[in-house]
């Protein structure tokens, strides 16, 4: 049995968790609650059958054991339990390579930091790293070049901070109610999964899904229904500088309950889309995103390689003046210098979101299949992406796209992209980004005590705390600020001044 809140919560099947990332090895938490909480960890590779790590995990947290264990597990080798141990094991064979103390959170950090070698500089004032630069390498290697003089040079700035989901644990607050706490994103969905028996409290699955809220806040727009396998997300961050020195991230408590935060004016977020091939596994940028903090809102661009259906059609004939004209690639080139092919579609949020954010009404263009792998590459790789803003993919029969989509296994995008039905602007991205921080009980009074939209300021995928175990489980008092972005100089206490002009106002709508 399970307690929550001072509910007995009836006994549930195992639900299993799993983590895909191309940083990390294919791990899966698998949790259960028929006796007692407890989870284990498996080792889940393509192909092969799964195989239990160490023991299970129950005498602590073990949900956030376990999903730490699997987030920090490193070059095949993993920071487990075993006999109440906290151990260093190799995924592919189970030998132990190092024992670290009596299972403890101690226990595991001194495990995590022996076995990661990871080298997470602080450039006090200036920057830090959350991904291990040599680990990072072979990704910015392949980043694309854009033809906006200043995202490149935020791309290109050694400041520029970069991290993922992995790194940064996305969470959400929970700051009504008690217990209060920071929750990772996977928190809502096991509490609502868990309790089928309190309807109140299994309300919860219809706004979380395993390790994600629902949509349209569950990932980067346009990406709902792209298999998480083939999607991966980097975020970039930069601050403005004065004098050589980041102008930091300013915040507070509000009302003694929620942590609110604010950027200076300058700032930059970004994110760059990758997917992967089918053939070989690797990885090709094919979008590039950004917001830029002004005094009153965030200023929004896409950079993508081809911005008209009739661009690529070019690229690939000028590629393949030969077989362009014939088979699946003739077909993909008559297709794109076409007149028709657009349908209809509307991107519509999970049921509990749609008051907050109405269905987008579009149209999509679906790009047939090649297997011309080899060419599809080329081309991301071989092309200057270009802004999207204001851009209008395809027209037809009365109707825009504006960006390409696919159903194939490998195009210029992934397939079941879906951002074609929005233009790139301010407006269009405010339907979700105005949502950040939003009190889930303003959309149901029956949630009221279980949390905030995730984000603030209008951004989704950055906080300022310090995600660790207690952040997987319903705990109170687990929003402790990042110590590291403390060290940095990158964040600071106090809400700013109106006078302060190195700011804007704080982005908080009415019904927040």
């Amino acid at each position: 049995m399970l307690t929550i809140l001072g509910l007995v919560i009836a006994a549930a099947a195992p639900t299993a968790v799993p983590l895909r990332h191309p940083l990390q090895p294919p791990l899966e938490c698998r949790v259960d609650t028929s006796d007692y909480v407890k989870a284990d960890l498996y080792y889940v590779p393509d192909g092969a059958a799964a195989k239990h790590v160490g023991d299970t995990y129950g005498s602590m947290n073990p949900e956030g054991e376990c999903e730490l264990a699997a987030r920090n597990a490193r070059a095949g080798v993993a920071c487990v339990n075993k006999s109440y141990t906290v151990k260093a094991v190799r995924l592919d064979t189970g030998a132990e390579l190092g024992s670290y103390g009596t299972e403890s959170e101690e226990a595991y950090k001194s495990c995590f930091a022996a076995t990661n070698k990871d080298h997470l500089a602080i450039r006090q004032g200036v920057s830090l790293d959350f991904i291990d630069p040599a680990r990072l390498a072979p990704f910015k290697a392949i980043l694309p070049k854009v033809d906006d003089a200043a995202v490149q040079a935020v791309l290109d700035d050694p400041a520029t901070v970069w991290y993922d989901e992995l790194s940064m644990i996305f969470a959400y607050q929970d700051s009504q109610g008690d217990p209060k706490g920071l929750r990772a994103n996977r928190v809502g969905f096991d509490v609502g999964v868990n309790t089928p028996e309190v309807p109140d409290i299994h309300e919860l699955v219809n706004y979380f899904e395993p390790s994600h809220f629902q949509a349209p806040f569950k990932s980067a727009f346009g990406t709902t229904n792209v298999a998480d396998k083939d999607l991966y997300l980097l975020n970039f961050w930069r601050l403005p500088q004065v004098n050589g020195a980041a102008v930091p991230v300013r915040y507070w408590q509000e009302d003694g309950t929620r942590w609110r935060w604010t950027f200076p004016i300058g700032t930059v977020f970004g994110e760059v889309m990758m997917m992967r091939a089918p053939d070989d596994g690797s990885w090709h940028p094919f979008e590039v995103r950004t917001r830029k903090r002004y005094a009153a809102g965030w200023s929004v661009n896409a950079f993508r390689p081809f911005l008209k259906a009739s661009e690529l059609a070019a690229a690939i004939r000028s590629a393949r003046p030969q077989t362009s004209q014939t088979g699946d690639l003739g077909a993909l080139v008559q297709h794109l210098e076409g007149a028709s092919g657009l349908e209809a579609h509307a991107l519509t949020a999970a049921p509990v979101y749609r008051a907050a954010v109405p269905a987008i009404e579009g149209a999509l263009d679906y790009l047939p299949e090649t297997r011309d792998y080899a060419l599809i590459k080329q081309l991301l790789a071989g092309t200057t992406f270009k802004s999207a803003e204001g851009a209008v993919w395809k027209a037809a029969n009365g109707m825009e796209t504006y960006a390409a989509s696919t159903k194939a296994a490998f195009s210029i995008v992934p397939s079941g992209y879906e951002a074609g039905v929005m233009p790139v602007n301010e407006e269009a991205c405010n339907r979700c980004h105005d949502q950040t921080g939003r009190m889930l009980g303003d959309l149901d009074g029956r949630v009221v005590l279980y949390g905030e939209v995730w984000g603030e300021d209008r951004i989704f995928t950055w906080h300022l705390f310090d995600a660790s175990f207690d952040a997987f489980t319903v705990s109170d008092g687990s929003r402790r600020i990042n110590p590291r972005l403390v060290q940095a100089k990158l964040v600071e206490a106090g809400k700013p001044a109106t006078s302060d002009a190195r700011y804007g106002k704080p982005l908080d709508p009415a019904i927040h």
